[in-house]
């Protein structure tokens, strides 16, 4: 993923180079300033799939293999989100009381403040056995799943209650 934050700096979070931090002058395209975030300073796995802030500026890194990595200054946090595959997490979504983390077949809500909570959901709970690719929340209280292969469901976040939306026999309208 590529990513701007409020500062203005370029995150790219790479397959196998770990997330690199970038100033680039505007004008002739320069970079000005470069880091490198790896295992080798804290990050926990080379392999990343997407950054972002949140709205206090943290900066969250999901990667392939070793769940959810958070930035906090210049210190790493780790919160492992495991499956049948591992901690693969390919999605994430923060909010003002916490993120959501998915993989294979499975999302996580954590809350976080003074009673931070944890609560998983599942093909139990009406998800698919499937890669989860898209987290979104609307204003109406509804979040938005899509999926690699069966479609788009919505769950109503105060009820628990997920369903299917749309699928659609072409798997590239399903991403």
């Amino acid at each position: 993923s590529i990513m701007v934050d409020r500062d203005g700096y370029l995150w790219l979070s790479t397959r196998g180079e770990g997330v690199y931090k970038l100033a680039v002058r505007v004008d002739d395209m320069t970079i000005t300033e470069f880091v490198n975030f790896s295992e080798h300073n804290g990050l926990g796995s080379r392999y990343t799939t997407e950054v972002f802030q949140d709205l206090e500026g943290n900066f969250w890194i999901s990667t392939y293999g070793n769940g959810l990595s958070g930035l906090f200054g210049e210190a790493f946090t780790f919160h492992v989100h495991p499956d049948q595959s591992g901690a693969t997490l390919s999605a994430v979504l923060t909010d003002e009381e916490g993120f959501w983390m998915a993989g294979n077949g499975k999302l996580v809500r954590y809350n976080t403040g003074l009673q931070s909570t944890r609560k998983e959901y599942g093909p139990g709970n009406g998800l698919p056995q499937d890669k989860i690719t898209a987290l979104f929340e609307d204003d109406n209280g509804y979040l938005w799943i899509g999926t690699g292969n069966s479609g788009l469901y919505r769950m109503n976040v105060q009820q628990g209650v997920i369903s299917r939306y749309f699928i659609s026999q072409n798997s590239l309208e399903n991403i």
